[in-house]
């Protein structure tokens, strides 16, 4: 039913994945100061938020994430995603970047 939206903001939580979502509300996860989603069928920076790490390691609107801490994001969902990327603060993660107007053969 979720895919039916065509909305890339939109995605189906399962209760493990919901119930983990919760915790960012309580405030005991951060994540990179990104709002991410899929264009394309690939995992894209919507935006960074001002005065964070994504910011302050230049990740601009447009840029495809391409791995995260090593793991290929060729079929991934912006939710499962953004679960890899949040963490406690401090958590370091490592994303693999390729910036808008840079060319690959496939991300």
């Amino acid at each position: 039913m979720v895919d039916a939206l065509n909305d890339p903001y939109s995605a189906y939580l399962n209760p493990d994945i919901y119930k983990t979502s919760l915790s960012d509300f309580a405030g005991s996860f951060e994540g990179i100061g990104a709002y991410v989603g899929t264009q394309d069928g690939y995992i894209t920076i919507i935006a960074p938020i001002p005065d964070t790490p994504a910011e302050k390691a230049g990740i601009k609107p447009g840029d495809i994430v391409t791995e995260i801490n090593g793991k290929s994001t060729a079929g991934m969902t912006a939710t499962d995603a953004v679960l890899l990327i949040r963490g406690p603060k401090g958590t370091d993660v490592t994303l693999t970047i390729l910036h808008t107007g840079e060319h690959t053969q496939s991300p």
